[in-house]
């Protein structure tokens, strides 16, 4: 997200043994809150620099996810159509 001291920062103090201190450490904190409610998902991670908007980020996940559902669908009734089992 254009932060270049943050990382550099926290190495620096990791390897000298040091606390971050409180206003770093809560800023530190509140990036994580921000990347674990984004997720990991490329195109999530995207929306959400783009428009630091949570709720955009979150409609793109879905759409991944419903992108995966389909295509898992796709593949269970391919799969029960060779005297297989379809998937529940």
């Amino acid at each position: 997200m254009g932060d270049t001291a943050t990382v550099p920062a926290i190495q620096e103090f990791y390897e000298k043994r040091m606390p971050l201190g409180q206003a770093l450490h809560r800023r530190v904190l509140n990036d994580f809150r921000q990347y674990m409610l984004v997720g990991g998902m490329p195109q999530a991670v995207l929306a959400y620099v783009r428009n630091k908007d949570f709720a955009r980020a979150d409609q793109v996940k879905r759409d991944i996810l419903d992108l995966y559902r389909s295509d898992i669908g796709k593949f269970a009734r391919a799969h029960a159509g060779r005297g297989g089992t379809a998937l529940r």
